[in-house]
């Protein structure tokens, strides 16, 4: 634990460290503060790029699907001809 100060020399010292402490300590926030603003705008940049991409992306649809439908339709055009031409 740090000693109380007894005399005005000593309270001054004390106050002129933590003077420096706060003046260290504003310094360091003012770099975290920039260096979060830049992070930001590039965070905001990826997320427009990133929208743009999926804007721009057709969509996808799996093989198993269309194939799924071509037999779908087929079998319908078949039962169709059937009812049509059976005798």
């Amino acid at each position: 634990m740090a000693e109380i100060p007894e005399t005005p020399l000593e309270v001054a010292v004390a106050l002129g460290r933590i003077e420096e402490g706060i003046k260290n300590m504003t310094e360091k926030i003012d770099k975290l503060v920039s260096k979060t603003e830049s992070h930001e705008s590039t965070l905001s940049r990826h997320e427009v790029d990133i929208e743009l991409l999926k804007s721009r992306q057709a969509p996808r649809v799996h093989w198993l699907t269309i194939l799924v439908g071509i037999v779908a339709v087929a079998g319908f055009a078949l039962a169709l001809l059937d009812r049509l031409f059976a005798a």
